[in-house]
């Protein structure tokens, strides 16, 4: 496998030094296209992937630049050094179609907001990264990273380590472990201004619904800290656990089981996802939200395009996205252009908005 990859290697860069030569003898301009990867392939009689290694190399090189849509481009300026950026923002495990589309428009407004500074932008799928070896050297073809929070476990973690070149997590609401520069939102601003507005009497006897999942986990622990700031008692805050690939089934059974009990009570989800579950299991039972039963929840999806139902009526706790994209860019071009070894923690305060399922102190 070894001498494999060694004989592909040099399959590489042999063809890549022929076509150095025909850019440095043609009379190519700078910003001229020139051949795609299926025009390389026929050429040199190779794989459409191998091509595209091809092509990659150059680019790495500054010999060529990508623009998105358009193709590839001859760069005749060499003092003029576009930097590449990696983008490791692509859900790493399937999503439901709406949510998929939320993420598709905030990954393309960070894609356009880096190619308007004029950046070379790759996306890097989560599979890419597999190959240990393979991956690192990839990595460090980039000038920088932005990593989204979901990439990020006991594999990419020494892959990001080990790479040593900057880069900047993001998308995430609570403050990571791991020594990393991070841009993240601050629920617990959100948290304290919604209990605020909870009665004395639905606080004695808070419930919190979470998943399995390590971000629910990290919610979860935020909205028992905050609860305890604002008078709840430790033992009176109950938490129902319920498994992520059978959310919507745990949650109709225990609301079936338990709605009574949890019409007089306070309600906290860690995810929208989970909180519209919740609410679809109440209304089956007849109950209404703000009327019946009062719920809030966190990551404000609704206000990004997620629809749960024909309105918007998740009370939820958000972080501004584009807020959040813009201040991991600006802290991503300061690790470049000032190397630095300090770890930069920027946190951007969450607001709540109020809909259906919560509209004041719950008092009937």
């Amino acid at each position: 496998m070894e001498k494999t990859a060694r004989k592909k290697t040099g399959k590489i860069n042999h063809i890549a030094g022929i076509l150095r030569q025909d850019f440095s003898s043609s009379l190519l301009k700078d910003g001229e296209k020139v051949a795609s990867a299926q025009e390389i392939a026929l050429r040199f009689k190779i794989s459409v992937p191998t091509a595209h290694e091809v092509v990659n190399l150059l680019v790495r090189e500054g010999l060529l630049y990508r623009v998105r849509g358009s193709g590839t481009f001859i760069r005749r300026d060499k003092n003029h050094q576009t930097l590449r950026i990696g983008l490791l923002d692509i859900p790493p495990v399937p999503v439901p179609q709406s949510l998929n589309e939320v993420f598709i428009a905030q990954i393309d407004h960070l894609y356009k907001l880096l190619c308007s500074r004029n950046f070379q932008v790759q996306i890097i799928p989560y599979f890419e990264l597999v190959n240990r070896s393979v991956a690192v050297e990839m990595l460090r073809s980039f000038d920088g990273l932005l990593v989204a929070n979901t990439y990020l476990d006991r594999y990419t973690i020494p892959l990001l380590r080990e790479c040593r070149i900057p880069f900047v997590v993001f998308r995430h609401n609570y403050q990571i472990g791991e020594p990393f520069c991070q841009v993240f939102g601050d629920l617990t601003t959100g948290m304290d201004e919604a209990l605020k507005l909870v009665s004395p009497a639905l606080l004695s006897r808070p419930v919190i619904f979470a998943e399995q999942t390590p971000n629910s986990e990290a919610m979860c622990r935020l909205w028992k800290e905050s609860l305890l700031r604002h008078g709840a008692e430790p033992e009176q805050i109950e938490t129902v656990t319920v498994n992520i690939n059978r959310r919507s089934m745990e949650c109709h059974k225990h609301v079936r089981v338990y709605c009574r009990n949890l019409m007089r009570r306070i309600i906290m989800s860690t995810t929208d996802g989970l909180a519209y579950n919740l609410i679809e299991a109440f209304m089956l039972e007849n109950f209404q939200p703000g009327k019946d039963f009062h719920l809030i929840s966190c990551g404000n999806r609704e206000a990004q395009g997620f629809r749960f139902a024909d309105e918007p009526m998740i009370t939820s706790i958000g972080v501004p996205e584009e807020k959040v994209i813009n201040e991991a860019v600006k802290l991503l071009l300061r690790l470049i252009e000032e190397p630095s070894d300090c770890i930069y923690h920027i946190r951007i305060p969450s607001e709540l908005v109020i809909r259906k399922s919560f509209t004041g102190s719950g008092q009937s």
